[in-house]
């Protein structure tokens, strides 16, 4: 009676787990335009053909049942350094590709993940940037770890709450394109990702996972969360507070480096609204007699530094943003849920 009994239990926990991974293979997504401003059509097009190779190669955008999955690229600028002296300017730009799934009719967001990248150039920064563009490695098994985390929060998610997955809302189901040619003139790619690299980044690689948030464009109410990347850092929310008549939206925090003297770039990577629009422009302003220096910020060792970050051209009155994500030198500070004062 005993065996029969493991054995049921056994079987029960098989079919639970091939539900759950069938569920999971059901999820699929479609690839998204940036919408940064400083980026030309054509270097969007290319960023987002280098997300529908992503989705390709990891098998993730076949014919689907639903079209509510997007992931979304974009790409930050950090700093461009010309160089001086030579017969031709060569230009040097640093920055960050991030890519965050979201569902396109409610706004919700699920997962994302940033990986630093640079290049330089020869010319114009435009041309800084193709370089750029075309240095993302498709086959970067980080993708592989971020494409695997959405499908399965996603799932999760609809199963917790007892949902069918989105019905495609379009009339003809579109398949992940991997195209022959890019722009920007890109080398080809290896199509192979070896099990080996794939073990390696899910222990290297800091992904961002984003928990599932209601159906309803807004966000769960007081489920604010904050995740600091680093065990050598301290973090403090003063406040958000969002103003009508200037369209803004600031936030002041502060920060404690806990092992030693340092310098710090400071930056926000990251700047959700709840249905799904990226709070792209942003900058540091002079309050509470904090400056608002971006790069090379004095850090001593158990002393505060304060910083209010002012989102720019909020158009609606949110009551919470579901993400932002601000650097402080090689760390991460990830703000799930936060509220806003107006």
């Amino acid at each position: 009676m005993k065996n029969l009994s493991l054995t049921i239990l056994a079987f029960l926990i098989a079919a639970v787990s091939f539900e759950a991974a069938a569920q999971e293979s059901a999820v699929n997504f479609m690839a998204g335009m940036p919408k940064s401003e400083k980026l030309t059509a054509e270097q969007k097009e290319a960023l987002k053909q280098k997300v529908e190779k992503i989705i390709a190669r990891n098998n993730a955008g076949a014919v689907t049942l639903t079209d509510a999955f997007v992931i979304e690229p974009e790409l930050r600028l950090g700093q461009t350094k010309k160089t001086d002296g030579l017969l031709r300017d060569v230009s040097l730009v640093s920055g960050e590709f991030s890519l965050v799934v979201h569902n396109k009719y409610d706004g919700s967001v699920y997962n994302s993940v940033t990986v630093d990248v640079k290049a330089s150039a020869v010319g114009s920064e435009s041309e800084a940037i193709n370089s750029i563009i075309k240095s993302i490695k498709v086959t970067d098994p980080v993708y592989v770890r971020f494409i695997r985390n959405a499908r399965k929060r996603i799932a999760e998610y609809y199963e917790t709450n007892g949902l069918p997955l989105p019905e495609r809302r379009d009339k003809e189901p579109e398949a992940a394109t991997d195209p022959e040619e890019e722009l920007l003139n890109e080398e080809p790619e290896q199509d192979v990702v070896m099990e080996e690299e794939e073990q390696q980044v899910e222990q290297d690689d800091s992904v961002v996972e984003e928990a599932p948030v209601a159906e309803e464009p807004t966000v769960q109410k007081n489920k604010l969360a904050i995740e600091v990347g680093s065990d050598e850092l301290g973090f403090e929310l003063i406040y958000c507070k969002g103003n009508r008549a200037s369209k803004t939206i600031r936030i002041n925090y502060r920060v404690v480096n806990k092992e030693r003297d340092a310098n710090a770039d400071f930056g926000c990577s990251t700047a959700f609204a709840p249905e799904g629009v990226e709070l792209t422009q942003w900058d540091f302003v002079k309050a509470h007699g904090y400056m608002s220096g971006r790069y090379g910020n004095k850090m001593p060792k158990g002393v505060a530094v304060g910083r209010v970050l002012e989102l720019q051209n909020v158009e609606k009155e949110y009551a919470e943003l579901p993400l932002v994500e601000l650097r402080v030198g090689d760390s991460k500070v990830v703000i799930h849920n936060l509220p806003v004062e107006w």
